[in-house]
């Protein structure tokens, strides 16, 4: 039997696969064969992003795709709110660095560094920080950060 790897996944990934963006195919196989794990926070995020534009369909499919990919929703815990905290510090919206990362970024980040897992993103922003991303840089680069 093979084993899965365990990713952290951040929101950017789920909305581009409902918005079927560029790669979405393959972003929905990764997942599908992956353990996934997306923060509490990034789980409300992506649905705010995905009822703002596609309403009800959108979050009905969005509730599917969760399904279907097996998606694990981790709680907050003062250990994230501490990490996302100091990685907005470092890599956010409020100071010069390139990553620009804002609030459900820095949740992301800090399931990353909690579960030790790759960071499943697309967008420019991840890829200044830290963190081991789990795609292929020439595929989260194809991706506008948002």
């Amino acid at each position: 039997m093979t084993s899965r790897r365990l990713l952290a996944v951040d929101s950017s990934v789920v909305v581009a696969v409902i918005r079927k963006e560029q790669d979405h195919e393959f972003l929905r196989e990764e997942m599908k064969s992956s353990d996934c794990v997306m923060s509490a926070m990034n789980r409300v995020e992506v649905e705010t992003v995905i009822f703002a534009k596609r309403k009800e369909a959108g979050c009905q499919e969005l509730h599917q795709l969760l399904v279907e990919v097996k998606m694990t929703i981790h709680p907050i815990n003062e250990q994230m709110v501490q990490t996302a905290i100091e990685s907005w510090k470092h890599y956010g919206t409020s100071g010069k660095h390139e990553a620009q990362l804002n609030m459900g970024d820095s949740f992301a980040y800090a399931l990353s560094k909690e579960l030790r897992a790759p960071l499943m993103c697309i967008g420019n922003d991840f890829i200044h920080t830290d963190l081991d991303l789990a795609l292929p840089r020439h595929i989260i680069e194809r991706h506008p950060s948002t």
